[in-house]
């Protein structure tokens, strides 16, 4: 009778500690999740608040106010531009291009 006793008072330490061990790793594991998730959340945040700024940074109207704010460059005017056909033409004699290459060219350029 003392053998089953004792053997029952062992397996209910060894049931005891077991039980114990399991419920502090639950709660290690269950805190870390825990960590996780808030850690998530506030890089989804972060990531939100990148997103909206690069859109901002990016934004047309934003790149025009601070062109106009630090550059001195101006919008050319309709006189500043040129078509194709007004240009001189070039000559690369190294590349031993034939000149009929040069004159549809010109022409495709008049054409447009």
């Amino acid at each position: 009778m003392r053998a089953i006793i004792l053997f029952l008072v062992v397996v209910n330490g060894i049931l005891g500690v077991s039980v114990f061990k399991l419920k502090n790793n639950f709660i290690a594991k269950q805190t870390r999740l825990d960590d996780l998730e808030v850690l998530i959340r506030e890089t989804k945040e972060a990531i939100a608040v990148a997103e909206a700024e690069w859109h901002f940074v990016t934004s047309p109207q934003y790149l025009k106010n601070l062109a106009q704010k630090y550059s001195k460059l101006k919008a050319p005017t309709p006189a500043q531009i040129i078509t194709l056909a007004d240009l001189p033409p070039v000559r690369l004699q190294s590349y031993n291009i034939p000149e009929e290459v040069f004159e549809a060219a010109k022409q495709e350029a008049i054409k447009e």
